[in-house]
């Protein structure tokens, strides 16, 4: 969690695209994940062609991708998008045909052969509702168990690099900042370190239905939908103070349990 923590503060520095690209790859590398990449589709349109992208995947595995055109046909992105929730690639919905069946089995039988076991796929909604969609691909010896074992942490770096990237998709979406509580940015900093709902309440002597409120507050404020993201937002925006701790050292939580 420190590793992420240093890492939101270095994508928040980042001046430039290529400056991005080296610290998101820093991160999913240290997450074990051996290929990433992230694209930004335009404001409020799903079915547009991405806006922008950064990535890091070796020629053969992206031109076997493009030359299928799998952006579009490839079931998982269709599901991804449509419902905004994570997935373990390749995926076919319980429900599809027989047809998207096979397409998914081809696909992953091409991907193993291109030195890819299987990956994670976000789709993100942020900033101005611009949606976003990032993956991470395993070495080819890993399967679900490591995907679900890296996803906590994945699934809050892909957050941090979508809020990170709307600065460089265009420049005429700046964002009116809003105003955190103390207690608000207080909670997000400990949830920032990855302490628990129960674990923030201890630390900070307040219920755990307080922390839970003060964090949908929070959210609601930065117009987020979840923990992650609301950390991920308010670490960008400047909101939070990653390179300073809590007034509760974590010795002085160990002692109390």
């Amino acid at each position: 969690m420190r590793i992420l923590m240093e890492m939101m503060s270095q994508l928040r520095d980042a001046s430039c695209k290529a400056d991005l690209r080296t610290v998101a790859g820093r991160a999913f590398r240290n997450l074990g994940f051996i290929h990433w990449g992230y694209l930004a589709y335009g404001l409020g349109d799903a079915e547009a062609m991405p806006a922008w992208g950064i990535r890091e995947v070796p020629s053969p595995l992206e031109n076997w991708y493009v030359s299928n055109d799998y952006l579009k046909r490839d079931p998982a992105i269709r599901y991804a998008k449509e419902y905004g929730i994570p997935l373990i690639w390749p995926y076919c919905p319980a429900d599809s045909s027989a047809q998207i069946q096979r397409l998914t089995e081809k696909m992953g039988e091409e991907a193993r052969s291109l030195g890819v076991g299987t990956a994670l796929l976000v789709s993100i909604r942020g900033i101005n509702h611009r949606r976003g969609l990032a993956w991470c691909c395993a070495p080819p010896d890993k399967d679900r168990d490591f995907i679900e074992e890296a996803f906590p942490d994945a699934f809050l770096l892909v957050h941090c690099l979508h809020e990170t990237a709307d600065r460089f998709v265009d420049n005429e979406n700046a964002s009116v900042r809003p105003v955190l509580s103390s207690r608000e940015q207080e909670c997000l900093k400990w949830a920032a370190l990855g302490k628990t709902n129960w674990e923030i309440a201890t630390l900070t002597g307040i219920s755990e239905r307080t922390v839970i409120y003060h964090i949908a507050n929070a959210g609601s404020k930065l117009g987020t939908g979840n923990k992650p993201a609301t950390v991920a937002r308010a670490a960008l925006l400047r909101l939070i103070d990653l390179d300073r701790r809590p007034r509760l050292m974590m010795n002085d939580f160990e002692a109390k349990t």
